[in-house]
């Protein structure tokens, strides 16, 4: 892991502020016309800075907890720049 550990260190050091507690309102946005605001379905608690990194696709190095099951609220669109990196040269 050490190869690496200026990265890991750096995720660690850009954890969002955010609680990790999804309380009354958490991703709620009163602005947005119903339906869409509203949270649907049971949430829980966010988990810690966790990742992987694989090069040439062999794990090289984890940290956190990359298994949990996570709330996703926004996923890289297909054209963002990780996206069309990883569709030519596989390095996001």
């Amino acid at each position: 892991m050490q190869p690496f550990q200026e990265a890991i260190d750096f995720a660690f050091a850009h954890e969002t502020s955010w609680s990790r507690e999804n309380l009354d309102n958490f991703g709620i946005h009163k602005a947005d016309p119903a339906p869409f605001n509203q949270l649907l379905g049971p949430v829980h608690p966010r988990g810690g800075v966790s990742g992987v990194i694989h090069v040439a696709g062999e794990k090289v190095c984890e940290w956190g907890e990359p298994h949990r099951a996570d709330l996703t609220f926004r996923s890289p669109k297909p054209t963002s720049p990780c996206s069309l990196v990883w569709r030519t040269t596989r390095v996001c």
